[in-house]
């Protein structure tokens, strides 16, 4: 991935960023005698992007004081909005076309005062509502999605760089939207050792990204200096811009963490799965463990790249025992799934269910298993947005990066023993809350990760 840009040369703080222009199109059409430039007027903007997510949103606050709302605005919820973000040089702008979806409330603070709120949505969303079709489509999944997309909503696709190890296919779209049959056609998709894949939209990309969560860990961390939460550390900073600062973490939290027993009811550490062929008669039985997955797949391949390598330990107990029998939690079923399918449809190609040479419905299983794993040990961090808007590509969800957390122990300062291992170490990012208010940029962002790093 390219460096980052000499962002201290022209920001002034970690924080800056540019609205360059928030145009309100009646009709949609750009050069519009009708638009009007609502600048001066925005409070806030938030624009929220989501790993599951091929499509933006958001929302916008106003200060109407000058009577934009009874004199220019007619909203019926169809109406569009175009965004331009930028850096704090103007570089590289980013320009992205909303649909006003509603008003979520406004509210009057004085006779000639009034705060409105307005819910919306990416065009291609709105868009995909009204684009219905019935069609049949062969190919392996990411063709497929890559060609829904395309005729749907003339959308292109980003494609992965590790393609899906799924054999061709043919799959008949009931009367689905692009979007709805793009994201089904997803969940089928998975890697060779069963990671799944992710189709999102991002802010810095103006086409939809197909993603397997394998590629997203095992891709090099994109900061160089690690984000830190860390007072004592900027305390000692007097630049704005220096590093300590732009990579500064402003908040930290962790909700709802370490639930077991939620992964077990959801079947993510033992289940077993039971598939029956109606067209043939034949079940076919397996199941899902997660300490084999992690000691035999995961760190067996290295999949998380060398700076995890021999300093890995899964997410889960794998360890201790309950019981007269002393069993372990992956040896129990937490759920059991029944399914029936109708396979070997085609005699000259699979269907959405078959799969004749890549382990067929067990990386179903171990796909849908890591889907739930990875938010065991989520967070959310606040950070700058500038060092995010600094490079030439995405830097937010898919993308991985390093955090150092300090523990919690206040004699490790002195002894230069400060590092919280758990918390610390290499995160992807699964969703993003842009926030652009008061001049200033800040992210929201979850992050998730499938291990910690060993003592």
């Amino acid at each position: 991935m390219p460096e980052p840009r000499d962002v201290s040369s022209g920001s002034q703080s970690p924080v800056d960023y540019g609205l360059d222009s928030l145009i309100y199109m009646p009709n949609g059409e750009a050069d519009a005698d009708d638009n009007i430039s609502l600048g001066k007027t925005v409070f806030q903007v938030d624009i929220y992007e989501h790993m599951d997510r091929p499509f933006l949103s958001g929302t916008i606050v106003l200060r109407d004081d000058v009577r934009i709302y009874d004199k220019h605005f007619n909203v019926k919820g169809t109406e569009r909005l175009q965004l331009t973000f930028s850096n704090s040089q103007h570089e590289n702008p980013i320009v992205k076309r909303f649909v006003l979806r509603k008003v979520v409330a406004s509210k009057k603070t004085d006779e000639t005062t009034e705060v409105l709120i307005f819910s919306i949505v990416e065009e291609v969303y709105f868009l995909d509502t009204v684009s219905r079709f019935s069609k049949a489509f062969k190919g392996t999944p990411d063709v497929i999605i890559q060609n829904m997309l395309k005729e749907g909503l003339n959308k292109e696709m980003i494609v992965p760089t590790e393609l899906p190890i799924q054999e061709a296919m043919r799959v008949v779209v009931p009367y689905w939207t692009p979007l709805t049959s793009a994201q089904w056609v997803t969940k089928r998709a998975t890697t060779e050792f069963g990671f799944p894949y992710y189709l999102y939209a991002t802010l810095f990309d103006k086409n939809i990204t197909l993603k397997s969560m394998e590629e997203m860990f095992k891709d090099e961390v994109w900061n160089e200096t690690r984000f830190q939460y860390s007072q004592a550390a900027n305390a000692q900073e007097t630049s704005l811009t220096a590093k300590a600062n732009l990579y500064n973490i402003m908040e930290f939290t962790q909700n709802n963490n370490e639930d077991s027993m939620l992964m077990m009811e959801k079947g993510a550490v033992g289940a077993s799965y039971s598939v029956l062929d109606a067209t043939t008669g034949v079940t076919e039985s397996f199941r899902f463990n997660s300490e084999e997955f992690f000691r035999d797949i995961v760190v067996e391949n290295d999949l998380l790249g060398e700076d995890t390598k021999g300093k890995f330990t899964g997410l889960m107990d794998d360890e201790t025992t309950f019981g007269e029998d002393s069993f372990k939690l992956s040896e129990k079923d937490g759920q059991t799934y029944d399914r029936v399918v109708m396979a070997n449809t085609y005699n000259d190609v699979n269907n959405y269910y078959n799969s004749k040479n890549t382990g067929g419905y067990n990386l179903d299983a171990t796909a849908k298993a890591l889907r739930n794993i990875i938010g065991k040990s989520s967070a959310k961090i606040r950070v700058g947005g500038a060092i995010f808007m600094a490079g030439e590509k995405n830097r937010t969800v898919g993308t991985k990066i390093d955090i150092y957390f300090p523990n919690n122990n206040p004699d490790g300062i002195l002894d230069g023993d400060t590092k919280d291992l758990k918390r610390s170490g290499e995160y992807v990012i699964h969703s993003c809350k842009h926030t652009f208010a008061d001049e200033r940029h800040t992210i929201d962002a979850t992050i998730v990760k499938l291990g910690n790093v060993k003592a």
